[in-house]
């Protein structure tokens, strides 16, 4: 009976919460793209969520913690959106203060503006300080104090944006290394790394209760269902923390001994398996995936000592063809002048993440990224990679690196490699290899280099197609080389943009193949390498997926003869559907190829070269004149065009149902007006 009435209390008490914490929230305003919460304790309380790639998330929480109170809240924003986030704030501080008008400690000077308009008293205090009867804290305070301070009585409201924290941080993580995280831990909330696209008043505790990552682990041995919070969970927490000691236990107690591997998957019906990869995160000297992938080092490669000179002034990734295997401790030296350019050790460059998943074919993180603070760095990666440096910004002149107890991989570099080195390379036992030009570097298998007798015309063609991307969009080519680099399993997508480009394995005897490059084309390489040469000026919502396709159509037609039409329609009668719905900007925005087909007509009627001009005109345009907002974006595209072709475009973009203002199209309406061939 005693056990049922206290569970009783708990959860009126934590409807008592969840009233208080959404007392007059109707709605919640979204600044920026907020983080999520992570929940390991049952009483936590989850008074926001969003929407992730897995589900909804928290995005908003609270815990109560000895005799204090703990708040989380995904984005620092929501102190700088007042009035919108007036209510939600108010109710975060009162309720960690007990729901009485606490004086507020805060570290900031928007905290210390902020705090009167809810109704309160505000005390400035200075890092590591304590006072007030709840604090804003934004990672100016002492965690074991505070800790401390929160167990006798006081409240803290915590905001961050925690997936935006570790891209400032790389190669550290929000389970040891950020500091607000260490305050919350001890209350079963946390910062996790995901991101959300919106952001939800709960309305029950059962909502709460689902995203509650204690909750799903009573339920994980019977049912094996919720494991991807409990994931998360771990990921998120000191290997040390109460709720990742559990689930150790659990996981010795039910994993069995096995990995990853494209045949056997571990998915969402492994969950003690998924787990035990994540407890290993720490792992010892080699990972037991490693000969899977990214693969193993045959132990009779010799292993050498060698020295290569980079040129300082590129920034990012400089490879050597040097190949660290699993668990060897390698040595690197640099010299000391480079400490000054934020130098990174990299042993891997698979840096896709997949924790997210529902199933893994690899092990989720295979790469190690560290920083280099001293001129010598010892260290072994349990997967080993491909040896890389990295700048953080580039230094003047160039810099010599010298490596010991690597193993030589293959790496041909056009102009340089002869094809007498070019074979022997072939047959060296490190598992993966490079093709390097001036503008692009491909990370390949080194199985699929065995018939590629002369990398050359490869390396080659890359070169032209973005020397042609650069004089395309009038930019020129980038002070770095584009890289491609082959993986088992991305985190999102067949291929994504980014540095580096991830692919899938299956694009790779494609992307060495200049016959069927210059026969097919390969509209997923050119795409997403017009990914990244997308600007915002001319990249307005819902075109994301769009402008980097001009670079795709261009290239198509360049290196495969393919016409502009080819994927697209060029007759009216996809529109003619389009336009009986209303021709909404909604569904445009949702349709990248009906979208594209727009851009295609101008192409069509117009020419490449006023495409270019275009393009060429934000380039020469002063900052103060480049569009901000998002209908500036789309009133520039149009005038600009306009003016270039010498035609009135407005009625063409109506037609479309593409908006922008009655401004803009006075603007170009004295010009002639324009429809494509057989429109209205």
């Amino acid at each position: 009976m005693l056990p049922a009435l206290l569970t009783l209390l708990v959860a009126d008490t934590r409807l008592d919460d969840l009233t208080f914490l959404t007392k007059g929230v109707t709605s919640v305003n979204r600044p920026g793209v907020p983080g999520n919460v992570v929940m390991t304790n049952p009483n936590a309380v989850a008074f926001v969520v969003g929407q992730t790639g897995n589900g909804d998330r928290a995005v908003m929480a609270g815990a109560r913690y000895g005799q204090g109170r703990m708040v989380a809240m995904a984005h620092g924003g929501w102190l700088q959106s007042l009035p919108a986030s007036k209510t939600i704030l108010t109710n975060a501080v009162r309720w960690a203060g007990g729901g009485g008008f606490p004086d507020v400690g805060v570290f900031s000077d928007e905290a210390e503006k902020v705090v009167p308009q809810l109704g309160l008293k505000a005390k400035r205090l200075r890092d590591g300080e304590i006072g007030g009867q709840v604090m804003i804290v934004e990672e100016h305070a002492d965690p074991i104090k505070v800790r401390e301070w929160i167990a006798r009585g006081g409240g803290v409201v915590a905001l961050a944006c925690p997936w935006g924290w570790a891209q400032l941080h790389p190669g550290r993580s929000l389970s040891d290394d950020f500091s607000l995280n260490k305050i919350l831990e001890p209350s079963g909330i946390v910062f996790g790394g995901d991101y959300t696209e919106d952001a939800r008043v709960v309305k029950d505790l059962a909502t709460s209760d689902g995203l509650n990552a204690a909750v799903a682990l009573e339920t994980l041995t019977s049912k094996k269902t919720g494991s991807e919070l409990v994931v998360e969970a771990v990921r998120a927490l000191s290997a040390g923390s109460p709720f990742s000691v559990r689930v150790k236990a659990l996981v010795d107690a039910n994993a069995q001994s096995a990995i990853p591997t494209e045949a056997t998957p571990f998915g969402q019906d492994r969950p003690f398996e998924r787990l035990a990869l994540v407890l290993n995160r720490k792992m010892g000297s080699v990972a037991p995936s490693a000969k899977d992938f990214p693969g193993e080092v045959p132990a009779t490669a010799p292993r050498l000592k060698t020295s290569a000179t980079i040129d300082t002034t590129v920034p990012q990734w400089h490879t050597f063809g040097v190949y660290a295997a699993p668990g060897d401790k390698i040595k690197v030296r640099i010299p000391k002048s480079l400490l000054n350019a934020g130098p990174r050790l990299r042993i891997g460059l698979h840096v896709d993440e997949n924790w997210p998943l529902a199933q893994w074919t690899r092990h989720p993180a295979v790469t190690l990224d560290m920083p280099i603070v001293q001129e010598e760095t010892e260290v072994s990666s349990p997967f080993g990679g491909l040896v890389a440096i990295e700048l953080g910004r580039p230094a003047p002149g160039k810099a010599k690196i010298d490596m010991e107890n690597v193993v030589e991989s293959p790496r041909f570099v056009l102009g340089s490699t002869t094809p007498a080195q070019w074979k022997r390379q072939q047959a060296l036992g490190a598992p993966w290899a490079e093709i390097v030009s001036k503008h692009l570097i491909l990370t390949v298998p080194t199985a699929s280099i065995q018939k590629l007798d002369d990398p050359k015309p490869v390396a080659e063609f890359w070169d032209e197609l973005l020397e042609m991307y650069g004089k395309f969009d009038t930019r020129g080519t980038f002070g770095r080389p584009e890289r491609i680099v082959a993986d088992r399993q991305i985190v999102v997508g067949y291929m994504h943009a980014g540095y580096p480009i991830m692919t899938h394995l299956d694009a790779v005897d494609l992307s060495l193949s200049v016959d069927r490059l210059r026969k097919e084309g390969s509209w997923g390489h050119f795409h997403e390498l017009g990914h990244n040469r997308q600007l915002e000026w001319w990249t307005f919502d819902g075109t994301g997926e769009v402008t980097n396709n001009l670079y795709t159509l261009r290239a198509m037609q360049l290196f495969a003869g393919q016409g502009i039409f080819s994927r697209l329609d060029k007759e009216p009668g996809k529109y003619a559907d389009y336009k009986k719905r209303g021709a909404k900007f909604e569904e445009w925005k949702g349709d990248a190829f009906l979208a594209l087909s727009m851009y295609a007509q101008l192409i069509d009627a117009f020419g490449w070269e006023a495409l270019t001009d275009v393009f060429g005109s934000y380039q020469k345009s002063p900052a103060s004149e480049l569009p901000k907002t998002e209908e500036e974006k789309r009133d520039q595209w149009m005038v600009r065009y306009a003016k270039r072709v010498r035609r009135n475009l407005g009625p063409f973009f109506v037609a479309w149902g593409v908006p922008t203002s009655e401004a803009a199209r006075k603007e170009i309406a004295d010009l002639p007006a324009w429809m494509p061939e057989g429109w209205k």
